[in-house]
């Protein structure tokens, strides 16, 4: 997924500059954008690509341009031309934390699902980010703690699989269920994908707040089989514990 929006702006690059409103965001010229859009240039045009400025401009946390696109009728939603992807998914992804309170302050819909990615919404995106921030701030404004996109994927389950201890933690804290099952993925949960990361401390974690070791994964791997594939001397004894 990250190639498939990281490509979009190196298409931006190689090919979508042609117009003067692109090119003034090239050369960093805050007054020319301006000018421009005084001047009755469209804010919400796209560029060869079909990628808008305000969604390159999420790329890069830029909230000055996207306020200067606003302020002249600049659509924090548009997405990318034969795409769904919309600027809040790409400023998630990038941790461009203050260009998603922009777009969520101004009525952006963080709970868009992006089609092209099996229906993950924004959150999703965020938490292969580990930032607390960025999650915490999506949860408070109303996204899904249990968000459950095609592959049944959660916050959670998505948390431990990228490493992200203090994460995890987090959404434990929030209440998020340790026990979520992606049973149309791998048959993934929280547990097995620490266990597979060989990240004993989220495992420990996961174990303190009642995981269980009782879900297999697709090729009928339990969590003590995983543990010993997986060599780790501490998981091993940290599965063992809990099955006898």
């Amino acid at each position: 997924m990250k190639k498939l929006l990281t490509s979009l702006l190196l298409l931006t690059t190689l090919q979508g500059m042609s117009q003067e409103l692109f090119e003034a965001y090239k050369q960093k010229d805050l007054r020319k954008i301006e000018s421009l859009l005084i001047n009755k240039e469209n804010p919400n045009q796209r560029n060869g690509s079909g990628v808008s400025l305000m969604f390159i401009a999420a790329g890069d946390n830029n909230v000055e341009v996207g306020k200067l696109l606003l302020k002249y009728g600049g659509n924090v939603d548009l997405p990318v031309i034969n795409s769904d992807a919309t600027p809040i998914l790409l400023a998630c992804q990038e941790n461009a934390y203050e260009f998603v309170k922009f777009i969520v302050e101004n009525g952006g819909d963080l709970n868009r699902r992006f089609k092209a990615a099996g229906n993950q919404t924004p959150i999703r995106f965020a938490c292969k980010t580990g930032s607390i921030q960025l999650v915490s701030y999506l949860l408070d404004h109303g996204a899904n703690l249990e968000d459950t996109p095609d592959d049944q994927i959660t916050p959670l389950i998505q948390a431990a699989r990228s490493n992200h201890y203090d994460l995890v933690k987090f959404l434990i804290e929030k209440g998020a269920n340790v026990n979520a099952y992606a049973a149309t993925h791998d048959k993934e949960c929280a547990l097995n994908q620490a266990i597979l990361n060989k990240n004993a401390e989220i495992v420990e974690l996961l174990l303190e707040n009642g995981a269980l070791v009782t879900f297999a994964d697709d090729k009928g791997n339990s969590s003590l089989k995983l543990a010993k594939k997986s060599k780790n001397k501490r998981i091993i004894e940290l599965i063992e514990a809990k099955t006898k």
